[in-house]
């Protein structure tokens, strides 16, 4: 217990020194003109594809937490559940949106145990995936053909996720729930890192990033790794200020800390927006399912 508050508190000092440096960095640069000046006319597209990402995240946590479960749930119920407790991430402490979805599933019928495993593999399987997606990154950058590489791996992520797609359309058995439920989600969390990194690029397509040819390889590269130091530092919440200054310090040597930190802001505004309509979609699935739920019959009189 006590080793647990100190890694919360040293994650809540770690949060609060990078916001003093991202406000260091905005008082010292032109970061506010860049962030005036930008193309906000594709934040939209970026936000949608947050958004695709943050359906899918539901999607893979139906596959976890129905593993072996008796009791089905179904693709509305998933999002009702999943997109009501995803804001609590912004809570301090970065683990309330696991507390929430806890409850939330147990109202479906679905067990404690198989819950609790569902988060922790949720957790494994995100940092698993965008590990991948960084360690592709670097691989491009190292061989110097990121243009070709990075094809590969685009075409492989779509053809991968398109494939699990079509199978998120097929009624399954438990069974198969149970055997391949960790594939499945671990495909679908490659498929939102790079939703993640394609939004990036939208964002940063105007952005001079050196070289030019191996924008979004670098991207590629530096997005999942400022994505997994926001989501593994206790106490931060929903990652933030962890993410965004690692953008700035990674990005920084590419397009300069003003440019950098207006794009790792505007980033954050779409991704805190994709949070807020997943919630309302989300809200509106729980009031249609309840407006659909058939009334008792009547009882006639003989």
């Amino acid at each position: 217990m006590k080793r647990s508050k100190l890694l919360s508190w040293a994650g809540r000092l770690l949060t609060l020194l990078t916001l003093g440096y991202l406000t260091w960095v905005w008082s010292t640069t032109d970061s506010s003109d860049f962030l005036l000046s930008a193309n906000w006319s594709r934040l939209a597209p970026c936000v949608m594809l947050c958004l695709v990402g943050n359906l899918s995240l539901s999607m893979a946590w139906r596959h976890l937490a129905t593993a072996g479960e008796l009791n089905s749930v179904a693709r509305r119920q998933a999002i009702s559940c999943y997109g009501r407790a995803q804001l609590s991430k912004y809570l301090p402490g970065n683990v309330f949106q696991y507390a929430g979805r806890q409850l939330l599933g147990a109202r479906l019928g679905l067990s404690q145990r198989t819950l609790a495993r569902a988060s922790l593999l949720e957790i494994v399987g995100v940092i698993a995936a965008m590990g991948l997606l960084a360690v592709s990154g670097v691989v491009a950058r190292l061989v110097g053909q990121g243009w070709a590489l990075g094809l590969l791996v685009t075409a492989a992520l779509i053809l991968l996720a398109g494939r699990e797609g079509l199978q998120l359309q097929k009624a399954s058995q438990p069974q198969r729930w149970a055997d391949n439920g960790v594939r499945e989600a671990l495909s679908i969390y490659l498929f939102y890192g790079a939703c993640l990194i394609l939004g990036l690029s939208i964002l940063a397509v105007d952005l001079e990033i050196r070289p030019l040819v191996t924008q979004s390889f670098v991207l590629l590269e530096y997005l999942p790794l400022a994505f997994l130091a926001g989501y593994v530092v206790p106490g931060a919440p929903g990652g933030l200020g962890v993410r965004e200054s690692l953008l700035v310090v990674l990005l920084g040597n590419e397009m300069g800390d003003s440019q950098a930190l207006a794009l790792a802001l505007q980033f954050r505004l779409a991704t805190v927006a994709a949070d807020l309509l997943l919630f309302g979609i989300a809200c509106a699935m729980k009031w249609q399912g309840e407006s659909a739920t058939p009334e008792p019959p009547r009882q006639t009189e003989s």
